[in-house]
């Protein structure tokens, strides 16, 4: 059975493949900030998305917070006021450890199928990266919207494009079968699983 991210998103990983086949150009990720290719409000969302985030903690719900950290100030002078949260690395270990069970049951098509979304969602996220890319690298806005929104998400799908190809060699199940002369064959059925780790 597919997972239903896997199939939402098998175009965009098929062209993917077919790019790293032929070394040829092609891009998932749109890289001009564009009305008609991102939405006609995509600009003025990405710049409130990115505002609300200015003199607040940056929540990401982590276990084992002791506390923040931050105080950014832009390379254009702007101050940011974000915070960071600050996690005991052993309890982020330890929820990892624990994530990991689901992780490798969802299976390979899974995996690739949470992460083909993962770069979809970022994405439609690219004027509010773009914004945060600026206003902390120094960057330009042009060079901070492609390089740290489609020209990344390009990147991202390329590396999951190669992992899929090479998990997709491995053949679920295989019979096996060693001549033994006079004797009967040595029989297997051999069964394989990509475990994600």
């Amino acid at each position: 059975m597919t997972h239903p991210l896997f199939e939402k998103h098998r175009s965009t990983l098929d062209g993917a493949l077919a790019a790293i086949a032929t070394r040829g150009y092609w891009s998932a990720y749109p890289e001009m900030p564009s009305p008609k290719l991102y939405g006609e409000t995509a600009p003025e969302d990405g710049r409130r998305a990115f505002e609300v985030h200015k003199g607040q903690p940056f929540e990401l719900g982590q276990p084992g917070q002791t506390g923040w950290h931050g105080g950014e100030t832009s390379p254009y002078g702007v101050e940011l006021g974000t915070s960071y949260p600050v996690c005991t690395p052993d309890a982020l270990i330890e929820a990892a450890q624990t994530a990991m069970t689901e992780w490798q049951a969802v299976g390979v098509q899974g995996r690739t199928g949470i992460c083909l979304e993962i770069l979809d969602r970022l994405n439609k996220q690219s004027f509010e990266i773009a914004h945060a890319v600026m206003q902390t690298t120094g960057q330009g806005w042009m060079m901070a919207f492609q390089a740290g929104a489609p020209h990344a998400q390009d990147r991202g799908l390329e590396a999951l494009a190669y992992a899929w190809r090479e998990q997709s060699f491995v053949p679920a199940e295989a019979h096996w079968e060693k001549p033994q002369g006079k004797n009967p064959p040595l029989v297997m059925k051999k069964h394989f699983e990509i475990v994600g780790r």
